[in-house]
């Protein structure tokens, strides 16, 4: 027993010379890393420029003219679905309705009707080929689209 009380002291006595040592070492430290900062910081910003161009695609949107589009007039059920939603998604976050409400009770039920009634501000963009950098697209109202028969 005594000797595990000698050895628990001896973890606890520090030498203050060897603190001092310590403290001098860290400042040497110190200085080396405000110096690296520094390269650190300049080649961080290289490399943020770096990934910028390379990543960078300045995409070009061309949209058809709408005498010159090529898709079909009748909307998809998956667009038609989703325009649902996102009509319904505005009307319950507080956008205005376009169709007189009567006895609709939720905003799917009135985002079906303004699109039946064919007074849905929603655009329905079909994206066609990339060539290069030239994204072509067509941009249909729902308005003037031949719905599905839900």
């Amino acid at each position: 027993m005594a000797d595990d009380d000698e050895n628990d002291n001896d973890l606890f006595d520090l030498d203050l010379d060897e603190e001092e040592d310590l403290d001098e070492d860290e400042d040497k430290d110190e200085d080396k890393d405000d110096d690296d900062d520094d390269d650190d910081e300049e080649e961080d910003i290289e490399d943020l420029y770096y990934e910028k161009d390379k990543y960078a695609t300045d995409m070009i949107v061309k949209i058809v003219p709408p005498d010159k589009r090529r898709t079909s007039d009748r909307i998809s059920l998956f667009e038609f679905v989703n325009v649902v939603g996102t009509r319904a998604e505005q009307i319950s976050n507080g956008d205005e309705f376009y169709v007189p409400i009567g006895n609709l009770t939720s905003a799917m039920e009135i985002a079906e009707e303004e699109i039946r009634m064919r007074r849905c501000p929603i655009i329905v963009e079909r994206k066609l080929a990339t060539v290069g950098f030239i994204q072509y697209c067509e941009m249909w109202t729902v308005n003037e689209m031949i719905l599905p028969e839900v």
